[in-house]
């Protein structure tokens, strides 16, 4: 299991020499400030470690009274070529008019500079890129030659890996032995991700606790925004405008999918594509797609229905860990879409649905890398961390049916090999590392587990990204 040192990080000779402890810079949140802080520790136990973060309570750098103060007086940064992209792939920046978007951006910018040449940290611990604070953190480390990490979970129970906006960075060479094992989990038909697991339980239960709280959490967070004196805090404020314009709604949808699904699939005399929906907005769309037009999910995904109906049958099925949060307008949408679209219940379980088709569309879902390991034809929207190999094709509004189709059968006539497992396996755990980073709030400082497991992930970080074994 060794490391490869490759992490396409910048890493300064100050980090490697520095006289005295290191300086690490976590940003927190009050449901992950307990972990990065025993992460930071493993990294480097003597160190100087600070947290930074969007929450007054949490802050230890003056992020907070700097930004809101560059809100009240209009000022911040000058204007950065990376701000429209910044604004864009925010779901609260976005979401707000052009000027009230560029001023927060400018804010954040200039408040994000002023700490980091005052702090001079040798390293930053965060969560992988979901809002323009984490974003703008990132670019502005990047800019000062700060070593900056993100961490997130995926979708291999028991393993996380280090990425900024979903980019793939080979971290280790796998053992043999370890392939076997993790190819045996994921051709399991049994196997769930341990997200889903406690979704899967009850899905009716599961919507109408989030129909419920859905409506609760709009006055929730716009009290929270009022009485706390945080207007700008990004979890409140983005927190009340998602629910209140994309997931709250008076009519509960209470089922989506046909029940003779199977029936027509049978019927159907064109190939079968399955497409999985994607939640959205997440990071996983905002961040991971290189191209901005893919950010907007809904939207894009509208048009490649349409524009993929005329040579396929669609098979649609929504993701159990969102049924509850979209508006019933989204679906009626899907429905309407002109040529042959069949829904799958939700708790269809997706290997059936791999199964009965010819091939998947994906934008970044692990869902395209199960069916790839099944050896089917994987079109993807953007290039998921995961993808490697043949049976994977980035298509876009523009590329010909013709090339789709023919991309299909010939991956179609072409089954998968034992070796190609391996190498789907391989470079797969290449990019991730066995440890638990646990980003939905259940981590617990007084279980020895969650202990040991944030220990292992702040030394992975020492070992791969701070000394790796190349290092000078």
């Amino acid at each position: 299991m060794d490391c490869c040192g490759e992490t396409g990080w910048r890493r300064t000779a100050d980090v490697l020499k520095r006289a005295g402890p290191m300086k690490i810079l976590c940003h927190v949140a009050p449901w992950c400030a307990e972990q990065f802080k025993v992460i930071a520790e493993a990294v480097s136990p003597d160190a100087d470690i600070q947290f930074i973060s969007g929450f007054r309570q949490l802050d230890r750098t003056g992020l907070v009274e700097t930004y809101y103060r560059n809100v009240a007086a209009d000022r911040g940064d000058d204007p950065d070529e990376r701000d429209e992209e910044t604004i864009l792939r925010c779901r609260l920046l976005r979401s707000l008019p052009a000027e009230q978007a560029r001023r927060h951006c400018s804010a954040m910018r200039g408040a994000i500079r002023e700490v980091l040449l005052r702090e001079k940290p040798d390293l930053i611990i965060c969560e992988s890129i979901d809002q323009f604070l984490h974003d703008i953190l990132f670019q502005e480390a990047d800019r000062q030659g700060v070593l900056a990490v993100g961490l997130i979970r995926t979708f291999v129970n028991n393993y996380f890996r280090f990425s900024a906006r979903g980019e793939f960075q080979v971290v280790r060479s796998p053992e043999e032995a370890e392939i076997d094992e993790v190819l045996s989990l994921l051709t399991d038909a049994r196997y769930i991700p341990k997200n889903l697991v406690p979704l899967k339980a009850s899905l009716t239960k599961t919507y109408f606790r989030i129909y419920l709280s859905n409506h609760l959490r709009v006055l929730y967070f716009g009290l929270k925004r009022l009485l706390t004196g945080q207007r700008y805090n990004y979890h409140y404020w983005s927190s009340y405008k998602t629910t209140r314009e994309l997931y709250a709604h008076l009519i509960p949808k209470r089922s989506f999918g046909d029940e003779d699904w199977r029936e027509r699939l049978r019927r159907s005399s064109k190939p079968v594509l399955f497409i999985p929906l994607q939640h959205f907005p997440e990071a996983t769309v905002d961040y991971w797609a290189e191209d901005t037009a893919m950010v907007d999910y809904p939207r894009r995904l509208l048009e490649f229905m349409e524009r993929l109906a005329g040579a396929f049958t669609l098979l649609v099925k929504e993701h159990p860990g969102v049924w509850g949060y979209r508006k019933p307008a989204f679906y009626r949408q899907l429905e309407a879409v002109s040529g042959d679209v069949i829904c799958a219940p939700t708790p269809t379980k997706g290997q059936e649905c791999i199964e009965l088709s010819s091939a998947v569309l994906v934008w970044t879902g692990s869902v395209g890398f199960e069916a790839a390991l099944r050896g089917k034809p994987v079109l993807t929207t953007c290039t998921p961390y995961y993808a490697t190999g043949p049976r994977f094709q980035k298509i876009t509004l523009q590329t010909p049916l013709a090339d789709i189709l023919q991309f299909v059968r010939q991956t179609e006539a072409n089954p998968i090999t034992a070796a190609e497992q391996r190498d789907l396996i391989r470079h797969l755990l290449s990019g991730i590392l066995p440890g638990q980073f646990k980003n939905d709030g259940s981590f617990d400082a007084g279980r020895a587990d969650d202990i040991a497991q944030a220990r292992r992930v702040g030394a992975w970080i020492q070992t791969c990204l701070v000394a790796p074994p190349d290092a000078p």
